[in-house]
């Protein structure tokens, strides 16, 4: 998740119509949609959710049955990033998922990365 949040701050700077967002993650990816894949719907009143986070309360840091919201931190960021994209451009967010270590070349690649520590922002 916090890979998923860096990377959209950093892309806030390039002008895109479409972003095609690849992912290893079920949780943040049904928490986001609905089914895990698709494309994030913006209006001007913020991201349209449809899955899990939909229904969570991240001012007070709970789920829809009033249990605790783990990571509640990054989910404030994530929702933060989303909203920022929502007001500030005009973009088609697609999220799709890829499973992790199975050979895809741009996954084994983030994994080597992120497991090397390299720094991506000059």
């Amino acid at each position: 998740m916090t890979a998923l949040i860096e990377l959209l701050g950093d892309l806030r700077d390039i002008l895109f119509e479409e972003i095609e967002l690849h992912l290893d993650t079920q949780y943040v990816l049904k928490s986001i949609l609905k089914g895990g894949e698709g494309r994030l719907i913006f209006s001007n009143l913020g991201p349209r959710y449809t899955g899990h986070l939909k229904g969570w309360n991240l001012a007070e840091g709970t789920k829809r049955n009033g249990s605790p919201l783990l990571n509640c931190d990054l989910w404030k960021k994530l929702d933060q990033e989303l909203r920022w994209w929502a007001q500030n451009r005009q973009v088609k967010m697609n999220f799709h998922w890829v499973r992790g270590h199975s050979g895809n070349l741009g996954n084994e690649l983030a994994d080597k990365l992120a497991k090397a520590g390299v720094p991506l922002r000059e």
